[in-house]
């Protein structure tokens, strides 16, 4: 079973790791296992942590969905061949912050006149998955207002990795609310479908 150590950074004054720095961290680790083009990748996040974490396979006999303390789980293909690991929450805690501001990202955005849309207007200095959370965020709030809670990234299921770098004219659209605290948005660039992201809301956050 492949065991990797993954180091994160608290981002501002948060003091949890960020859902894009996961799916970052975790992806650069795994590209060097299976370098070239990911295809079918879905991030699920099961819980919040503070703490660094621990890239493990899943055994092909270990259910994905089996509840075993981890934090986030990812199923992806490489060459045709699917792959499952779990992050599991490790012993120390990130060193240090770093500045983040999503402001950057957010004030280059428009809303459509219905407020189920975001649109990018110009360049990100962030790295994609961190531009598309930013913008989600936005539109959440836009949407639902703060008497909804804290809505945080949850999940990813993209089309490929890794995502263009280029993100001028990307959009966030509203698509669907599962109950009170779970939903889902469509993810595009020029026309084309990049993924899926789903939110979640945390009143205790």
């Amino acid at each position: 079973m492949t065991e990797i150590g993954l180091a994160f950074m608290y981002k501002g004054d948060r003091r949890y790791i960020q859902g894009a720095d996961i799916l970052n961290t975790a992806m650069e680790a795994i590209q060097r296992l299976y370098p070239g083009v990911i295809t079918g990748l879905v991030l699920t996040i099961h819980r919040m942590t503070g703490f660094n974490m621990l890239l493990e396979s899943i055994p092909g006999d270990t259910s994905v969905g089996s509840m075993d303390g981890r934090v986030a789980t990812l199923v992806l293909c490489h060459d045709g061949v699917t792959h499952s690991f779990r992050l599991m929450e490790g012993n120390e805690a990130p060193l240090g912050s770093c500045e983040y501001d999503e402001s950057v990202v957010t004030r280059n955005c428009t809303l459509d006149s219905c407020g189920k849309l975001i649109l990018l207007a110009s360049p990100s200095p962030y790295t994609p998955i961190e531009t598309i959370v930013a913008m989600t965020k936005a539109l959440h709030q836009k949407l639902f207002g703060p008497q909804a809670g804290k809505w945080l990234f949850c999940r990813w299921s993209g089309k490929s990795w890794p995502m263009p770098c280029s993100l001028g004219g990307i959009s966030v659209e509203f698509r669907q609310k599962l109950g009170t605290k779970l939903t889902f948005s469509d993810v595009m660039l020029r026309g084309e479908m990049l993924g899926s992201i789903g939110f979640s809301a945390r009143s205790d956050q």
